[in-house]
């Protein structure tokens, strides 16, 4: 991963979440969804999923980020962009509480989404 090092993005999960991202884009309008999973130990710790929408490139992506942040349940907005190969995303969680996000993914592409998160359980 350029500029997040394999040790790296372990420590940042090992206290933060890890997330897999599906968006798909078509006429301006993105479509997005995935699944969080939040480091053990943390109050909101488990699995998160979430889906939601809204504007961004054509076509279709796929992320898989780490995040030092934790995971919050409702309503999030974000702006995520990939470079084909490396993936950013920034954003505020449903408290407005900023987060961030890096990891690999493409192929190139930006969106910005509101999405709502709901925790599915304990692991």
């Amino acid at each position: 991963m350029n500029g997040l090092s394999v040790a790296n993005a372990r420590a940042l999960f090992e206290r933060g979440y890890a997330d897999v991202n599906l968006t798909y884009g078509w006429r301006g309008v993105a479509l997005t969804g995935g699944v969080m999973k939040q480091a053990a130990g943390s109050l909101r710790s488990g699995w998160h999923v979430y889906v939601g929408g809204g504007l961004g490139s054509a076509g279709r992506s796929v992320s898989l980020t780490v995040s030092p942040n934790t995971a919050s349940q409702g309503w999030n907005a974000a702006l995520s962009h990939s470079t084909g190969a490396t993936t950013y995303q920034f954003g505020v969680d449903a408290t407005g509480t900023p987060f961030s996000e890096a990891g690999v993914g493409g192929p190139r592409g930006t969106a910005v989404v509101a999405y709502h998160a709901w925790l599915l359980g304990e692991p």
